[in-house]
């Protein structure tokens, strides 16, 4: 769910936070156009904005890319999709879905009587179906990518609320991350919900967006 026009207070956010040029991404949505539809646009975009960077005044080689909830998983795969001919130097990973096989258990567990108020277990469960609804496996690494190889992985800023019902899927993804090597850091925002970062007049959203946006100045500075 959601489009460009739903992110667009979040993107303007991290532009004039980052002092970066944003590019805010639309892409296909399920179930109309499953998996492979948002992870090959996701991927041409990050392709396509590392090749037209020069054109808006950007560096090319000071890419991050970043995304949240669904738009996690597809920063996640894009990156490893598109490594090693598009070179990322930081990923922002907001509250993100990495693992498909674990998601509906991990969220029984968290929220077990299913009614969490921003993201119930029935609604999380119709948008991962939705996404695999063509018969994609979840155990893919393209569909969950905390099962592909992230020895590679760019630096992470990881940020999740506490009382996110798939908070499991950062904390170990992050871990994933640096067991793999990689550099990530994780920052939990106690009785946040899921999509915290789109509520207004929180003193939590401009504390988590302040850390974002100065992992992304000193990661691609």
């Amino acid at each position: 769910i959601g489009s460009a026009g739903t992110h667009a207070k979040l993107a303007r956010q991290l532009a004039v936070g980052a002092g970066a040029i944003v590019v805010n991404v639309d892409y296909r949505l399920a179930p109309e156009y499953p998996f492979p539809a948002a992870h090959d646009d996701a991927a041409s975009a990050l392709t396509w904005a590392h090749a037209h960077a020069a054109e808006f005044g950007g560096d090319p080689a000071r890419l991050a890319v970043g995304g949240d909830s669904a738009g996690g998983n597809l920063t996640a795969a894009a990156i490893l999709a598109t490594q090693p001919r598009v070179p990322v130097r930081a990923a922002l990973l907001l509250y993100g879905a990495f693992n498909l096989v674990t998601l509906g258990r991990e969220h029984a567990t968290r929220n077990p009587r299913g009614d969490d108020p921003v993201l119930p277990f029935a609604a999380a469960m119709m948008m991962a179906d939705a996404y695999l609804s063509d018969g994609a496996d979840p155990h893919d690494p393209r569909v969950s990518p905390w099962r592909a190889d992230l020895r590679h992985f760019p630096p992470a800023c990881c940020i999740v609320g506490g009382a996110d019902p798939i908070i499991d899927q950062t904390l170990r993804f992050h871990d994933a991350l640096r067991t793999a090597g990689a550099r990530s850091t994780l920052h939990q925002y106690a009785d946040m919900p899921h999509a915290f970062l789109q509520l207004p007049g929180l003193p939590e959203v401009d504390q988590a967006l302040a850390i974002a946006c100065s992992f992304l100045r000193t990661t691609c500075g």
